[in-house]
């Protein structure tokens, strides 16, 4: 049950319930119960206010900018992900040193989970999580040096039943035969990461810039959402509140979006406010119930509570 279903599959849909559903119920019932209901009194609204992330100063009014942050997707964590893809093999493949029926079992449920898990990590990165950015490989580095873990596991167990066989170091103690395994163990280890750095080098890249495609600005900016001046927040912050209210001779690009007199700063799922008017109004008339969003679900099943009350029916009466 530690594995099956556990570690294998109850630990993915798990991330789905605790981090993205459970978050979203219980930030509308903060919300709620401090901005619209004002059910306890302010002490206790007080108290629940710190329960709601990026919750303004006051319990009057609940800005749009703090309801955007607090209601966000969380990001895609990647090295949560990587930890149980190093995990979850590394403990079935330790489980072939002991004689059990249940190996042949652990290796099929860990050939089903990868499957399952390559489906719902789509699912999760795709129409449950929020975009993340890595500026560098480094956790592609380490996960794959890491791999090398698990795989060592299947060399010593071949090794430790070789061993129990007789067939080699036959007759010494205890101890020494189990020294061996391990240093086994760590000879293939470092044979592995030996053979990906071979493999991978790790150098840095000089890229030559004199053969990059020349292009301008506008040019790059129209295939880009995102560049060093929207990226920048003080320089953002320079050109809403000196360039532009100021009315300051200014001949460098803006920190804008698809408008080029508009401000805007760039934030990872927040693309949509680099829209122009007429894409905005576009991107805005799309249908988005979603069968596969929670949040589809949620907002249907609300409805339901919000049409009674518009009616007037008593949900007492109901029961």
């Amino acid at each position: 049950l530690l594995l099956v279903p556990g570690q294998l599959f109850t630990g993915p849909v798990n991330s789905l319930l605790t981090g993205a559903v459970l978050n979203y119920l219980l930030h509308n019932l903060w919300a709620k119960m401090i901005y619209i209901w004002k059910c306890l009194p302010e002490p206790g609204l007080k108290f629940i206010k710190l329960l709601l992330p990026n919750s303004p100063e006051s319990l009057e009014k609940y800005g749009i900018s703090n309801a955007e942050k607090a209601f966000r997707a969380p990001q895609i964590g990647l090295p949560w992900d990587y930890s149980a893809l190093i995990l979850n093999p590394f403990l079935v493949f330790i489980s072939m040193f002991m004689i059990s029926e249940n190996c042949f079992k652990l290796c099929a449920f860990l050939a089903l989970a990868c499957i399952f898990n390559y489906v719902w990590s789509k699912y999760m990165h795709l129409r449950v999580q929020s975009v993340n950015f890595y500026s560098t490989d480094k956790l592609d580095r380490v996960v794959l040096l890491a791999w090398g873990g698990p795989l060592s596991v299947l060399g010593c167990c071949a090794f430790a039943w070789l061993i129990r066989s007789g067939h080699v170091l036959n007759g010494s103690p205890l101890v020494i035969r189990w020294a061996s395994v391990f240093l086994l163990y760590v000879f293939a280890c470092l044979v592995w990461v030996v053979v990906v750095l071979m493999l991978h080098p790790n150098k840095p890249k000089k890229d030559n810039i004199e053969s990059d495609t020349p292009c301008t600005f506008h040019e790059c900016k129209d295939n880009w959402i995102f560049s060093w001046f929207n990226c920048n927040p003080m320089y953002a912050l320079k050109c809403l509140y000196v360039i532009k209210y100021r009315e300051t001779v200014w001949d460098h690009p803006w920190a804008s979006g698809s408008e080029p007199t508009d401000v805007r700063f760039y934030s990872p799922g927040r693309e949509y406010l680099h829209l122009s008017v007429k894409n905005f109004k576009k991107a805005m008339d799309g249908d988005y119930s979603d069968a596969l969003e929670f949040e589809t679900w949620f907002e249907q099943f609300s409805s339901i509570f919000y049409k009674w009350k518009k009616d007037g029916v008593d949900i007492s009466d109901i029961s």
